[in-house]
Order: C-alpha cells, then sequence, then structure tokens
C-alpha cells in the first residue's frame, strides 16, 4: 500500500491488477498479510465436550490468571468461576461469555459410530458469514481407514460452487469405512474470490469416526487366584458334595494348574472363538495383589461406572455407583491404605449416588424402582437403607440420618403379627421370593438392615426380636441354600445360637472342589449363585470360621468379570461386601509374589511383575492379543494372594442355536414422507383415508353378531340397475388403483425411507413371568430413535414401560414383566439423519435383568428391496473395498515363478478340501469356510503348526467376489496366519487343484512335483 502511494506521488503507474487486488481486500477486510497465508488456512481438530475444569490457588489479592488456548469449536464458551476462602467464605463470580468465531468455515456432520463395510455420506457444510458472494471448493484427503474416490493421503476432486453472503451449503463425501477403531475425516474447503484472484483462505476440519465391528460384542473372562502357598485352602467336609461342574471355564479359555511348595503354575490354552468376526478380537490380561484390586482400580481411575455392562436406570440399578464405592472405601479406611486423593473421589462419588437414589424416595418415605409411579418395596428400601447406614459412618459424607429413620419406621410398620416381613408390593428381584418361604429371606435380609441400623426407634428392639425369633423357628424347615445363607448371614449377626446350626445345613448343600479348592452352591441362574455364595462368606466371617471362607473367596474371585464386578446389581454389591469383609480380616497377611507370564507363539517374549503391599492395589494391564490361538503359561512364586483375569472380547456375525429365555420377533415398515402423505412400504396413507378407513373400521364392528341383519348393516341395499355400469365401475376403480400405486412407486423408487416403525414383539419362555426385563434394541447407522412416540410407547403400553434410555447405538427399554401366556410388543419410530447405504443388521437382545446370561438375541436388517442396502457411492467412489480381496484371476507363466510366489511370500502351501460353506451366513459381512486340510507342503516353524486331517476356518469377506469356494471341491491354497484366524485376503492365493486350462494344469503339475520332492526354498 505504501509503495502505490509513493508511486501515485511521483506520478508512476501502478499495475491495474495490483490497483484491483488491494482494493478487493481492502472491501473484505483482509490485509496484505492475510492474503500471503490464505493459502494455508487453520487446520481445525479439536472439538471438546466440556473445556476447562481445574483447580487453581489465588494470589493474596484475590486474582487469578490461567493461560489456555481456545479450542477449535466455533461456539460461546461460558466460564464459571467458584471460590473458597479461610475468611470470606463461599463466592461466585459472574459468568464470562467467550465466542469463537469466523466469517468462513467449514462444519462435519457425523454420527456417532458407523459399522465396518457401511457407506457413509459425511455431511460437510461450508458458511459465508461475510457480505458477499464468493466461490468456494471442498475436498476430502482420502485415508487408508476408509475407501473413497480418492487414494490415501490424496485430496479428492473438488466439489464447486458459489455462495452468497450470509448462507450455507451442504455437500456430501460418500466414505466407506474399512479398518476398525477411530479414523480420521479430513475435509478442507477453500474461498476464492468471484473476480479470479485464486484463494483467499481456507479452513480444514479433522474429526474422528468410530468405527465398530459386526454383529454382537461377546465377552469371556476367566479369573486366577496366585496362591503358592495355599493360604485360601480348606478341606472338604465329610458330608460335603463333590463338584466337577460350574467352576469350569468356556471351550475358549481352558486351564490347568500345578502347585507344589510354594510355588504355582497355571497354564491356559487361548483359544479364538470359532464364531468371531476378524479383526473385533481382543484379548487382555489383568493383575492385581488384593482381591478386590479390580474395583479399587477404577474407583481410582474415576468411577464404578463400568463395573457392569448393563442399564443402570431404576432405583435398585443405580446402587452399583453407591454401595461398592461405600465397601471400597470402608475397607481402605479399616486397613489403613487410603489415600487422600482416594478418599475424596469415593466422597464424592458416594454422596452423587445418595442424591440420585433419593430421586426414587417416595412420599409415605419408603423407596421403590421407579419412584411415585411404582409402590415402594420392602426389598428395596431395606437394600438402600443397610448402604445408607454404611456411609455415615464416614464424616465427610453427609446423609440425612432423620430420612433414614422414617423410612426405617417405614419397614417396621409391615411387619407381621408372627415377626415376618412380608414384600408388601411387587418385586423385581423375584429370586429373594418364591415357594412357601419367600418370607424367610424377606425377613432375613430386613433383619441384616435393622441390626446395622443406628436409628434409635422405640420399637426396633422388638421387632428384632420377633424377626430372630421366626427365622430360628424357620430354619429346621429350610432346604434352599439361598434362604438358608440369607438365615445363616443374619442369625450370625444377631449372635443367635441357631445361627451355626442354619451354617451347618448350609455347608451340607455346598460343593466342593479339591483340585481348584473351591465352594459354592448350584442354586439357578450364575448371579444368585454369586449371591448366595456371597452372603454363605459373610455368615462364616460373623461365625468366626475365617478358613472355611477361603474357598468361597477363591470361588467368588473367579466369577467376576474385568471391571470388579459379577452378573447384576444385587449380587455384584453382597460378594464385594463379603470380599472386603475378608480382605479386611486378613489384610496383615505377607504379600511378596513374583509373577511371570510367558505365551508359547512367541518365545522371546515375557513378561515379570513383582507384587507387594506397596502396590497391590495397582493393577496391571498386558495385551495378549497377539498371543491367541496358543497356550499362555503363568509362572507364580512366594507369598499372599494375587489375583489375574483373561478376557476375550469379539463379536459375532448372528446368533445361532442359543438358549434363552425369551421368543423374539421383529417388524420394520418403512416410511416416507411427502407433504401431508405418509407412505408406508409404497402404500399412501394420507390424512384423509387414513380417517375412512378408521370410520369403515367402526362400522365393520357395530354390524357383528345381532346387528347385522340391521338395515344400516345389509349389504346391497341398493342393487344396481345395470350390470354393465357396475362392471364399468370396477373397471374404472382398478385402473385407478393401479395408477395410484404406480405413482407412490415413482415416488419412492430410488429414495431411502424417512423413518423406520419397528415393532419388537417378545415372550416369556418359562412358566408365569419374568423379572424386570431389558429390551436393548439396536438402530441403524443413520438413524436416531423418535423420542415422541417412545414417550407415547410408555404411555400407553401395558405391562409397563417403565423407562427408556439413549445408548450409543441402540435404545433400552425397562419392562416391568413379560408373560408366557401373552407377547409383549414395543413398537416406536426411528428417523433418518443421515445418508448410509448397505447398512448392516443390528441386533436385538432381551434378557431378565437377574439372568443376563440367558439373553436372547435377535438380528434384524432393512428389507430385501430397500434402497438401504444398495450403495451411495458412485462409479468408482469407492472401488478399494475390493482391494483386500483375493486375487480372482492368477496366472503363474512357469513353475518357477510359483515356486518363487511360495517361498517369499507365504507361511504355508497346503493342499485342502472344502468340507462345509457356512450357510447361515451367506449374506452376512463375513462368510466362514470349513476345509480338511489333505496335504502339507511347506508350513513355517515356531507357530501352531497344521496337521493333515485337520479342519480349519477360513473367513472371507461378503464383498469379496473371490475366491468362491465349492463344498467337496480340493484347492491349493497359499497364506500367511494373521494372528489366531485364517483369511482369505489379498496375502492369500487360492487355486483349484485341477487347472482351468492345459497351462495352469502343467504348471500346478511341476509345482507338486517339486514340493513333493522336499523342495527347500532358496
Amino acid at each position: 500500500a505504501f509503495l502505490n502511494c509513493c508511486r501515485i506521488a511521483w506520478n508512476e503507474k501502478v499495475p491495474k491488477e495490483n490497483i484491483r487486488q488491494r482494493q478487493f481486500q481492502a472491501r473484505n477486510g483482509l490485509s496484505a498479510d492475510e492474503d500471503d497465508d490464505a493459502g494455508t488456512g487453520q487446520i481445525r481438530k479439536y472439538f471438546p465436550e466440556t473445556w476447562i475444569f481445574d483447580e487453581q490457588t489465588a494470589k493474596p489479592d484475590g486474582h487469578v490468571e490461567l493461560v489456555a488456548t481456545l479450542p477449535d469449536t466455533i461456539t460461546s464458551w461460558i466460564i464459571q468461576a467458584i471460590s473458597i476462602s479461610n475468611e470470606t467464605g463461599f463466592g461466585l463470580a459472574l459468568p464470562l461469555r467467550i465466542t469463537t468465531f469466523k466469517n468462513f468455515f467449514v462444519s462435519l456432520t457425523l454420527p456417532y459410530s458407523v459399522q465396518r463395510g457401511e457407506q457413509l455420506s459425511v455431511i460437510a457444510t461450508v458458511f459465508n458469514y461475510g457480505i458477499i458472494e464468493y466461490e468456494y471448493e471442498v475436498k476430502l484427503e482420502g485415508d487408508d481407514g476408509f475407501c473413497s474416490e480418492a487414494m490415501p493421503g490424496v485430496s479428492s476432486k473438488p466439489i464447486k460452487f458459489s455462495l452468497k453472503g450470509n448462507d450455507a451449503k451442504s455437500v456430501t463425501l460418500p466414505i466407506v469405512p474399512v479398518l476398525l477403531g477411530k479414523i480420521q475425516i479430513k475435509v478442507s474447503a477453500s474461498q476464492h474470490s468471484i473476480e479470479g484472484f485464486g484463494v483467499i483462505t481456507t479452513d480444514t476440519v479433522h474429526r474422528d469416526l468410530l468405527v465398530v465391528p459386526e454383529g454382537a460384542e461377546r465377552r469371556l473372562v476367566h479369573s486366577l487366584v496366585l496362591d503358592p502357598q495355599g493360604v485360601l485352602r480348606d478341606e472338604k467336609n465329610s458330608d460335603e458334595n463333590n463338584s466337577n461342574s460350574s467352576t469350569t471355564p468356556s471351550p475358549t479359555l481352558k486351564s490347568a494348574r500345578a502347585v507344589q511348595a510354594g510355588h504355582q503354575i497355571d497354564n491356559m490354552l487361548l483359544k479364538v472363538p470359532s464364531r468371531a468376526i476378524p479383526g473385533s478380537i481382543r484379548s487382555t490380561l489383568y493383575l492385581t495383589g488384593n482381591l478386590i484390586g479390580p474395583v479399587v482400580t477404577n474407583l481410582i481411575k474415576g468411577g464404578l461406572g463400568d463395573i457392569l455392562r448393563m442399564p443402570l436406570g431404576c432405583g435398585e440399578q443405580n446402587m452399583i455407583y453407591l454401595a461398592p464405592n461405600v465397601y471400597v472405601l470402608e475397607y481402605l479406611t479399616n486397613t489403613k491404605q487410603v489415600t487422600s486423593d482416594v478418599e475424596a473421589r469415593a466422597y464424592r462419588f458416594i454422596q452423587q449416588g445418595y442424591q440420585q437414589e433419593l430421586g426414587f424416595r417416595r412420599k409415605d418415605k419408603s423407596f421403590s424402582a421407579f419412584g411415585e409411579t411404582r409402590p415402594g418395596s420392602t426389598w428395596l428400601t431395606a437394600f438402600v437403607l443397610k448402604v445408607f447406614n454404611a456411609a455415615t459412618r464416614f464424616d465427610g459424607i453427609a446423609i440425612d440420618k432423620k430420612m433414614m429413620c422414617e423410612s426405617v419406621e417405614w419397614l417396621l410398620s409391615n411387619q407381621r403379627a408372627d415377626g415376618a416381613f412380608p414384600e408388601v408390593h411387587d418385586l423385581i428381584h423375584k429370586s429373594l421370593l418364591g415357594g412357601v418361604h419367600g418370607d424367610v429371606a424377606m425377613t432375613a435380609f430386613v433383619l441384616t438392615t435393622l441390626l446395622e441400623s443406628r436409628c434409635k426407634i422405640q420399637n426396633s428392639p422388638t421387632a428384632i426380636d420377633k424377626a430372630v425369633k421366626y427365622l430360628e423357628k424357620e430354619v429346621n424347615s429350610l432346604t434352599k441354600a439361598h434362604k438358608l445363607a440369607l438365615a445363616a448371614y443374619s442369625l450370625a449377626l444377631a449372635k443367635s445360637p441357631v445361627g451355626a446350626k442354619a451354617n451347618h445345613k448350609l455347608m451340607l448343600l455346598s460343593s466342593y472342589r479339591k483340585d481348584e479348592n473351591t465352594r459354592h452352591w448350584d442354586v439357578g441362574g450364575e448371579a444368585l449363585n454369586v449371591e448366595t455364595a456371597g452372603y454363605a462368606l459373610l455368615a462364616q466371617l460373623n461365625l468366626g470360621r475365617l478358613k472355611h471362607g477361603g474357598p468361597i473367596v477363591k470361588w467368588l474371585t473367579e466369577q467376576r468379570n474385568s471391571g470388579g464386578g459379577f452378573i447384576s446389581t444385587q449380587d455384584t454389591c453382597v460378594a464385594l461386601q463379603a470380599l472386603a469383609k475378608y480382605s479386611e480380616k486378613t489384610a496383615g497377611a505377607n504379600l511378596d509374589l513374583s509373577v511371570s507370564i510367558l505365551p508359547e507363539r512367541d518365545a522371546t517374549w515375557k513378561r515379570t511383575f513383582h507384587i507387594d503391599n506397596t502396590n497391590a492395589l495397582i493393577q496391571k494391564t498386558v495385551d495378549i492379543t497377539p498371543f491367541l490361538g496358543g497356550e499362555l503359561f503363568i509362572d507364580s512364586l512366594g507369598s499372599g494372594v494375587g489375583q489375574m483375569q483373561i478376557e476375550i472380547a469379539y463379536n459375532v456375525p448372528t446368533s445361532k442355536n442359543e438358549t434363552c429365555l425369551f421368543d423374539v420377533n421383529v417388524d420394520v415398515k418403512e416410511v416416507f414422507n411427502d407433504g401431508n402423505d405418509m407412505f408406508v412400504l409404497g402404500r399412501s396413507l394420507s390424512r384423509h383415508k387414513r380417517g375412512l378407513r378408521a370410520r369403515s373400521k367402526k362400522r365393520r364392528r357395530k354390524c357383528k353378531g345381532k346387528n347385522k341383519n340391521k338395515k344400516r348393516c345389509r349389504k346391497n341395499r341398493r342393487k344396481k340397475t345395470k350390470q354393465g355400469k357396475k362392471n364399468k365401475n370396477k373397471k374404472d376403480k382398478s385402473k385407478k388403483s393401479k395408477k395410484d400405486k404406480k405413482d407412490k412407486k415413482q415416488k419412492t423408487q430410488g429414495r431411502a425411507p424417512d423413518s423406520l416403525l419397528l415393532k419388537i414383539c417378545t415372550r416369556y419362555r418359562k412358566p408365569g413371568t419374568s423379572g424386570m426385563t431389558i429390551m436393548d434394541i439396536g438402530i441403524f447407522t443413520g438413524f436416531e430413535a423418535d423420542k415422541k412416540s417412545l414417550v407415547e410407547l410408555k404411555k400407553n403400553v401395558r405391562p409397563t414401560v417403565d423407562r427408556f434410555e439413549f445408548s450409543d447405538r441402540s435404545i433400552v427399554l425397562y419392562v416391568s414383566e413379560v408373560s408366557s401366556a401373552k407377547e409383549f410388543c414395543a413398537a416406536f419410530k426411528v428417523n433418518r439423519v443421515f445418508g448410509v447405504g448397505a447398512v448392516q443388521p443390528v441386533p436385538i437382545k432381551v434378557y431378565d435383568y437377574y439372568e443376563p446370561a440367558d439373553a436372547c438375541t435377535k438380528f434384524y436388517s432393512p428389507d430385501a428391496k430397500s434402497e438401504l442396502l444398495l450403495a451411495i457411492c458412485k462409479d468408482d467412489q469407492c472401488k478399494c473395498t475390493q482391494d483386500g480381496c483375493t486375487h480372482c484371476n492368477i496366472d503363474f507363466p512357469t513353475v518357477n515363478d510359483m515356486l518363487a510366489e511360495a517361498c517369499q511370500k507365504h507361511e504355508f502351501v497346503i493342499k485342502a478340501r472344502v468340507v462345509l460353506v457356512d450357510e447361515d451366513n451367506e449374506k452376512a459381512s463375513w462368510l466362514t469356510y470349513f476345509v480338511e486340510i489333505q496335504q502339507i507342503f511347506k508350513q513355517k516353524n515356531g507357530k501352531a503348526q497344521m496337521t493333515v486331517n485337520e479342519i480349519i476356518e477360513y473367513k472371507k469377506r461378503g464383498e469379496c467376489q473371490c475366491p468362491e469356494l465349492i463344498e467337496k471341491v480340493e484347492y491349493l491354497i497359499m497364506g500367511q496366519k494373521q494372528g489366531a484366524q485364517l483369511i482369505l485376503d489379498k496375502n492369500t492365493v487360492v487355486m483349484p487343484w485341477q487347472g482351468k486350462t492345459i497351462h495352469d494344469n502343467n504348471v500346478l503339475r511341476l509345482f507338486r512335483a517339486r514340493m513333493n520332492q522336499n523342495y527347500s526354498c532358496p
């Protein structure tokens, strides 16, 4: 600008183009420096939901200075500061608003996640908040994680358009994710002047997209107790049952053990689940030096939200946020292991859980599963008070004692004259009842709450005495282990001499495995087994039988999941309370363990951990996914007790031969919106026609039975005078109907539905009714649930839907019960928000909350003719989906070329015959071929060896055209073992044993001859 002024002053000529460019910059608020940097622009990739959550110490003058870089989100941030001072108390500053803004930017709209292989339209929206019109170009950068028209690292062809001031425009960029995990979507938009001066500025956005495997997730967990000195060992009672079941690990995780002179060796076969989807398998080893270590680890990391992988939305399930924190904090405090940081964290979680639970308290002072909408429950009220009472022992937790005592009075008001405490209303946890002794279990449970209560209520001692006498009288007639465990625990807590008698009967019903040193009770479902063992352990502790509790501890420890929980809420709370009490009593034992881990598949890999009292609560984590398919050796030496867990997580494509408690049926209807008309599966249901149809149904109902002969109900009241006129009307009507159908078909042809109507029906397979049932309903990628239809469902359906929740990829319904006599159906709508093609099936999971092991899973997918199954990629936009497939036409010019291929690129070369093609998965994302090895020409040493006559599984992606293997046909296969699975991909060569041409036959014949002569690769 200064140079141009000087030129004008000295009457020099200023270049016309330079003048026009500077005028353009000045008109649009651009400096020369900004124009020089316009080509690079800004890359935005930091988009946090919340930004600053920090604690600072103020200066003496009360000021705090915080230097921070604003995130890349175009939004308004509201900053709130709260202060606490010993002199002035609590202070609250006025909120500060900071707005991040650009005149021009691009924004990406992505779903939370997408399944691998689905075709997704990434929506890129360009915003022009300037005052004049510009030209824009939008590009997508290719990546190895997805297929698109762009090669990895190269930008796609630009999408060009113009945009006026204060306007926005969206474009779609089709991609097909092919790698699991987080992939990065990189989109750039450049702004160009209309006058043709090139790029003014650019805005580039990087966003992560989560790609999940197809199918439904499954988890297998096996726990090992590391006890080389036999600290937990106990001898079997003479009249106790032997057991060879219940603790046996799954076929996928097989283990063996040897213990001798303070040295324990465990070896575990990490077998790959046969139906696992490739790429979805991961395996992790967890190691702690404490029986409740995983729970403590989760608490230290930030809470126990992942202790159970289940919905936690009702009054009882909410206690999983509260009870374990109380028991863990109690253990750490009593054993003097608590730190100020852990204590503060636990206090915060307990206080949060307490406040949430108050939302389920009713006006009559009782607690119910869903607050005022459901009657108060004796059992839930006792459960809540039991945990609240334990929490009041900590000074840092504020719990209203008056509120607690009012709820205790509610319990006492429900006691019968004979001392029993019955359940006054429907119970979610139905296993506490049942049979003639249902009141015994409830009375024992309530008694434990009253004995631990600190409320000084006038008639409380009398009520406790009556309850104890009732239980003492009923003990002789008890035969069920669960009720005996509860009775033994409560009577031992009450210091009743009958407690020992009840415990003796309980021990007679137990099963003891001498080889594993475990004691447990088979009483029904897995959750009830764990709960029974938890109460039995509490009984042993209160009776002073610490040594007898060791095998129970060992069995309980081997049942927990990787998060530290067990099956459901109640069994987890009881078991953790028992394990914490036991650990507290044995905390003085010396801990000095050395644990070595060695895999069979890699002799060079070894990990050794030393565990003592200084690091016992710190969980060690090791990724053992590369060692799947072989054995893992665990060598433990020293003193004390440790715990190891091995988890294998994987996805399966469909649920076959599933044993479960529910029948599940799914119906999907497509909805097309067009003005006032709604097309369901191509049939118009306009408002006018819907009204006529409703009136017609009403008339038909009125004309049934005795009314059918009334004048208004008679058919053909006025006959046509001419048959020809009647036939003509029928013909015209038929023509009109056909034309309507054609018009409606044209309206929906080539168009994805705007919404889907889902109807899921289920029936309980056992006689009677289930407990609270969870329906976890998967939603197709690109769709979201219509909240209004779910609210209507909750209002109108019977049995009641007490609650619904939105999870990442599904809708969770809480159903009060499901009957075996009548089918329960839930219907609601989901709306399309993204363009998605080649939509993958999604699962629906139905289960009784207290028997999740018997969950029923059913997959559903769009109709076979639905547009949702068609590709949204055009031409060669997504051609790289075939790049990872086995080549269709493989031609080796000479036998030497074929030998070089086998020697240099492949780990094994075999002759195999296809014995089975998994036909049930014919249209699935992965196909499975079972092949029998007939001859082995080559295989690499060091890995699990193949054997002749062995049947192996090969996986092939469903969209891959080659190879098309046929049953009973023989093939030559060259390949590599990728992890623990065999996959037909670009690294595999498959050729028919008999060549298709004379040349192929000659090359194959020479190749087989050379390999049969023990040909040695150079």
